[in-house]
């Protein structure tokens, strides 16, 4: 299999850029951006690119569904995208923008895309579901209850033939909704991961390839995109990884509700730290909601009148 790597975003800037150029030390000249255009053509400059919309999608019989929200719910309609292009022998490995790569050893990281290649389709964290995931619930219409599967979508990887399959049976649930023989439409991560159950695809599993990669690849506790990862000294993923800062703060503010360990998110403070004076009121105000972590005050304290300018 020849692989190619598909950074999936709905934006370019400079950090788009950047996760290009990381990914490219990894695959030479078997890079591209995978651009939702639905808003509008974005330049990409030097940067090859395929370009797809709700229009083009919609075209191949995939709807908008929930309205609004496709693009994100629907995730893997970057295979109905991408089938059309890829080549008998491609191996498509889609990435998402906030997902950046730690390179250590290059040949490693090289090898890792070869062993991922060796599936029909490749993804993280996959494993049946518990009775309480959000995400399998009201799918008794199109899955038995015992019969659900789940993984994580920053990394994908999969063969032409997976993802007309994958696409094929999409347009299938799409037409019972449309002959109303029932209304549910099935979120991206038990879509693919059910689905690649029933049709008894070769799977490859990411994690299994990279020790630990659960440790720093996570569905919402952020990394700060402008630090230098620190104690990790091999090949893995971060995720997510934010240069929006008010986002990032936003995510952290989560943590702080979770009541995670605080020396767990004074690591993923740190890096933002001093807050500007308006911050710094918003998180102690936060902490002193929950005496649990009233020993973030300190780590919060000397900012107090600092200024941020990132």
């Amino acid at each position: 299999m020849n692989s190619m790597i598909y950074i999936r975003t709905h934006y370019v800037n400079h950090t788009i850029e950047e996760l290009f150029d990381l990914w490219s030390q990894v695959l030479p000249g078997r890079v591209r951006l995978l651009i939702d255009e639905t808003a509008g053509v974005h330049d990409a400059g030097t940067m090859p690119k395929v370009s797809y919309s709700l229009d083009t999608l919609a075209a191949m019989g995939l709807p908008d569904l929930p309205k609004g929200k496709a693009m994100w719910h629907a995730g893997d309609y970057t295979m109905a995208a991408l089938a059309p292009i890829m080549e008998p022998d491609e191996f498509a490995i889609v990435v998402e923008n906030d997902a950046v790569p730690v390179l250590h050893d290059i040949e490693g990281w090289r090898d890792i895309v070869s062993q991922l290649a060796e599936g029909e389709i490749a993804f993280l964290n996959f494993n049946r579901r518990n009775p309480e995931w959000f995400w399998r619930n009201n799918l008794d219409a199109i899955y038995h209850k015992d019969e659900i599967w789940g993984c994580f979508m920053m990394v994908m990887g999969f063969t032409q033939l997976t993802a007309k399959r994958m696409t094929a049976r999409r347009r299938q649930i799409a037409d019972e909704i449309a002959k109303g023989l029932h209304t549910q439409w099935p979120h991206v991560e038990p879509f693919v991961a059910t689905e690649a159950k029933r049709m008894a695809l070769r799977l490859v599993d990411l994690d299994r390839l990279i020790p630990d990669l659960n440790q720093t690849c996570k569905v919402s506790d952020p990394y700060w995109w402008y630090a230098q990862p620190k104690g990790i000294a091999r090949n893995t993923i971060l995720h997510p990884v934010m240069q929006d800062r008010g986002r990032f703060l936003n995510k952290i503010e989560n943590m702080i509700g979770r009541k995670l360990k605080v020396e767990y998110i004074a690591s993923r403070l740190a890096p933002v730290l001093p807050l500007s004076p308006a911050e710094h009121t918003r998180f102690t105000g936060l902490v002193k909601e929950h005496l649990l972590l009233d020993s973030l005050d300190p780590i919060l304290k000397p900012a107090n009148t600092a200024s941020s300018t990132n």
